[in-house]
């Protein structure tokens, strides 16, 4: 247990606090994106980093600042993959999951659900965290790109157009998209 003395461990110990000290302090200053509810390069950054951490932490061959130039890299890589996606649409589009329509007017779009590989179990639960009691309470339920449900309930419909939050949203019946309201116009 202690065959090579107390030094690899008080290394460990130094290396780990500091490292720890420094992912927090990189995270704070990229901001709440590194920490938001994740899309898949979000939990790719989020692996590598603690990768990186566990790798300067234990290894005796990676020192601090190589450790801390990982946790940078990677995190200089969101954000410039960040700005990328919100510049150029094609590329968010690309990088990130769309918003999928998976109730629309109380009916389940089972061929939505299928795509996601939902079944009624996490549809309902999530209908019943919205506090709605019925599917056919619902107006619209949409599968967010970070694996949440939004749930709009039927009683917040003003109109029979489409709402304006669901024009982004894949999966939406063609017959719906006609109802659409147009776009708002720019001042």
């Amino acid at each position: 247990m202690f065959q090579d003395g107390w030094v690899p461990i008080v290394r460990i110990v130094i290396i780990g606090t500091l490292s720890y000290i420094a992912v927090v302090a990189l995270l704070r200053y990229f901001g709440k994106r590194a920490l938001t509810k994740m899309n898949a390069f979000d939990m790719v950054v989020t692996v590598a980093v603690g990768s990186a951490f566990a790798s300067a932490v234990m290894s005796k061959n990676i020192s601090l600042s190589d450790g801390v130039a990982a946790f940078l890299v990677l995190l200089i890589l969101q954000r410039v993959f960040a700005g990328l996606s919100i510049r150029l649409g094609w590329f968010g589009r690309y990088l990130k999951a769309q918003p999928l329509l998976i109730v629309y007017r109380g009916t389940i779009l089972w061929h939505n659900a299928r795509k996601e590989q939902l079944g009624d179990l996490e549809i309902l639960g999530g209908i019943r965290n919205a506090s709605i009691a019925a599917v056919e309470d619902v107006l619209a339920m949409v599968l967010e790109p970070d694996g949440t449900f939004s749930v709009i309930p039927l009683s917040a419909e003003k109109s029979q157009r489409l709402p304006t939050a669901l024009r982004d949203v894949e999966g939406v019946p063609e017959f719906a998209r006609e109802q659409t309201n147009p776009e708002p116009v720019r001042r």
